[in-house]
């Protein structure tokens, strides 16, 4: 039980499961409309002909056989004997030569002009729906023509109650043919579509498999899912390639920085780098004994807090014109130490580039 609810969870959740039963059940009801349109007509024509039967019987057993000319009175007698018929709403007896013998019951429109046989009309009167049915002199009686308006609301009622009986069976249909689509679209199609959607999209293991059933499947989705897995192979192949690349490169570049370093720190030079904003990023050993400060104190400063305050500006103009114009600079700085000996220092600065420039 919960089982198929959490299927049917994972079903409605499906964008591609939705359309498909959208599609297939609106397809359903639209071929089932097309079908009950032509059903909703001949049951129409086959209610409103026994309605149409029954007042020719109650006409026929009305007169009994007196289809000579008839009298006023005796017409008067016939009308409200037809009448008094509850589905009958009114009566017209009309001569062989069109004359109206009498009228009773609601006003017939004049449906007897007409020269066929029998002449029918569906009326929306005030009274409620009803429909005219003429019979001319010489189809039910010899000598006079009968008109009848009948009570079509019972027509309209069982009409309403077959739509309502063929579209409650046409919607159990689509609800059926639509949950079994779905049914057969979560074994063959959503539930390993959602299998290999959360497969892509948690990541892979080192085995770089997707654990999808749907790779053993003789059809489409199973050549997919084969075509996938290759694929995912030879990624998994480029892939552990790109991996020992870099960690070759990866040990290459610390072999170069550590030659560097030990090149950098046994030189007599002092050696130290600076970004352009002339904060220090690197010193050598030379660098930090001969002014007095470690490796963590001299990163991120300007290293002109060591400096004689009168080399302090030229230094600085030192470095805006090595970041300014780009182009080594050579100058000699003095330096006198604690003792009062002066020395002099020999300064070479250029630009280290990067890639960007």
């Amino acid at each position: 039980m919960f089982g198929w609810a959490k299927n049917l969870s994972v079903l409605l959740r499906s964008p591609l499961c939705r359309h498909i039963a959208l599609a297939v059940f609106l397809s359903i009801i639209a071929i089932e409309a097309v079908i009950l349109v032509p059903s909703y007509w001949s049951q129409e024509a086959r209610l409103l002909a026994d309605l149409s039967e029954h007042a020719r019987n109650v006409a026929l057993s009305t007169v009994k056989g007196r289809d000579d000319r008839i009298e006023p009175a005796l017409a008067a007698s016939i009308a409200g004997r037809m009448l008094s018929y509850p589905d009958i709403k009114g009566v017209v007896l009309v001569s062989s030569e069109g004359a109206r013998l009498v009228e009773a019951g609601e006003r017939i429109r004049t449906i007897e002009t007409d020269k066929n046989p029998i002449t029918t009309a569906q009326i929306s009167s005030r009274n409620g729906p009803r429909y005219e049915v003429f019979w001319r002199a010489g189809t039910l009686f010899a000598n006079f023509g009968v008109a009848v308006s009948l009570d079509r609301s019972t027509v309209v009622s069982d009409l309403h109650n077959f739509v309502a009986r063929i579209a409650g069976l046409i919607t159990l249909i689509a609800a059926f043919v639509t949950l079994t689509t779905m049914l057969v679209l979560e074994h063959r199609l959503i539930i390993p579509m959602f299998r290999l959607r959360e497969r892509l999209i948690v990541g892979h293991d080192d085995t770089m498999e997707l654990e999808v059933p749907a790779a053993n499947r003789a059809d489409e989705f199973g050549d997919i899912i084969r075509e996938f897995n290759g694929m995912l192979a030879e990624l998994y192949l480029i892939q552990r390639g790109l991996e020992q690349s870099v960690a070759e490169r990866t040990a290459d570049l610390a072999r170069s920085e550590e030659r560097l370093r030990a090149i950098i720190d046994n030189s007599p030079s002092l050696i130290y780098l600076k970004d352009t904003e002339s904060r220090i990023l690197v010193t050598n050993k030379a660098y930090q004994q001969y002014y007095g400060v470690g490796q963590e104190d001299a990163l991120g400063s300007e290293g002109y807090e060591w400096q004689e305050r009168t080399n302090v500006e030229k230094l600085k103009k030192q470095d805006q014109k090595v970041i300014s114009d780009g182009q080594p600079v050579e100058t000699e700085i003095e330096r006198t130490d604690n003792t009062g000996k002066s020395t002099v220092i020999q300064s070479v600065k250029f630009p280290v580039r990067d890639t960007a420039g």
